[in-house]
């Protein structure tokens, strides 16, 4: 796939003329990417493929790259097919379409979801397509957005997995389609319901979503509590009952305060705060939901919880990691309706040949989303 080409003006010259290349950001091996040319994609009679013109850096690509201050970055992705263009937050143009596609053509602005489910393992044809026993992921087994082109898979049209973007939606703002999809399958489990009170914990991108969410599903009151103080003023403007920063104030007091001392129907952990997988269960009242949203590292997983409490309350703990084809059409519905608004989160954009230094903005924490536009 490497291509031994240098950003001379004869080869750009060929790029525009022949079509023959692309930028991409280009994984070698298991310690090396970097934004390099490759091949564009061909595509056969059953495919699509999509100008990228937006694709969001996320938490996994984070973890994917632990060098982002270099132009070659470290990662740590086990059975990832090497060489991989990542990036799975994608949105763009089609410019080209197999002769067989009936549902989608050249010049429709589309948004793709990176998962994509067999649809015939036990857990798919249970509506489960989210823990699907043999899930493939564009941007892992699969080339992702990071990339000016993005050729979608039959497998992925299989599954349902493109939409189309209102006129009235930025492409930016389409690639929250991934992570709102994964907000309303953590709401579905945790059975948000009118009347219900939300604990959000973290005021990132997705709690700021989680927070929409719950006020569409008609929560009663909601909490959001986090440690970054101008996070959490900025999640103020999507208006939550009750801010708490635990880092100065007394977290389980405030939660018990706000409740009338019986605590929340659900609690959404949206951050990688080990300490708040425990203490959460102190101020989830009896019959609560408590939902392991983020996740933690692989080597400091561990967390001890009071069986007491779960056992006395009746209170139920689930996780949240991936979404289901019908969750992600919501999601574009949500975004396309604008009953959703993400345009704030936004907060940074950089061109693809500026990618690592968008990652090391991403990285550092003083970013909402960050956004490559190739």
């Amino acid at each position: 796939m490497l291509l031994n080409l240098r950003a001379g003006s004869g080869n750009n010259w060929n790029r525009q003329y022949y079509g023959w290349t692309m930028r991409a950001l280009l994984f070698t091996d298991v310690a090396k990417s970097q934004i390099t040319e490759v091949k564009k994609p061909a595509i056969n009679d059953d495919e699509v493929l999509v100008r990228v013109r937006s694709c969001a850096i996320c938490g996994t690509d984070i973890k994917l790259d632990s060098g982002a201050s270099t132009k070659l970055a470290k990662h740590g992705i086990k059975n990832m097919p090497l060489p991989r263009i990542t990036g799975h937050e994608v949105a763009g143009d089609i410019v080209e379409v197999g002769k067989n596609i009936i549902d989608f053509k050249v010049g429709d602005r589309v948004n793709v979801s990176p998962t994509l489910s067999c649809l015939q393992c036990s857990f798919c044809l249970s509506g489960h397509n989210e823990v699907c026993d043999n899930k493939l992921t564009i941007g892992f087994d699969f080339d992702g957005g990071f990339a000016e082109f993005l050729k979608v898979p039959a497998v992925a049209l299989k599954a349902g997995c493109m939409h189309k973007i209102a006129d009235e939606l930025s492409y930016d703002e389409a690639t929250f389609t991934e992570p709102l999809a994964v907000v309303i399958n953590s709401q579905e489990r945790s059975r948000i319901e009118p009347g219900c009170s939300v604990l959000i914990i973290g005021a990132g991108p997705i709690g700021i979503l989680q927070l929409q969410v719950a006020r569409i599903n008609k929560a009663s009151r909601v909490i959001i509590s986090e440690i970054s103080g101008e996070r959490l003023d900025f999640a103020k403007r999507f208006g939550p009952d009750v801010t708490i920063n635990p880092a100065k104030e007394d977290f389980t007091g405030k939660v018990l305060s706000a409740t009338r001392e019986d605590g929340v129907d659900v609690v959404l952990i949206c951050a990688s705060a080990k300490p708040m997988f425990s203490e959460c269960l102190k101020v989830t009242r009896k019959l609560g939901r408590i939902n392991y949203f983020a996740g933690l590292s692989k080597q400091d997983s561990i967390v001890n919880i009071d069986a007491n409490l779960v056992h006395y309350n009746e209170i139920e703990i689930t996780g949240t990691s991936d979404s289901t084809p019908s969750q992600n059409r919501m999601a574009m519905e949500l975004l396309n309706s604008q009953k959703v608004v993400v345009r704030e989160l936004i907060t940074h954009r950089f061109s693809l040949d500026e990618y690592f230094d968008g990652l090391a903005v991403a990285k550092s924490g003083e970013a909402m989303k960050v956004i490559i536009n190739p």
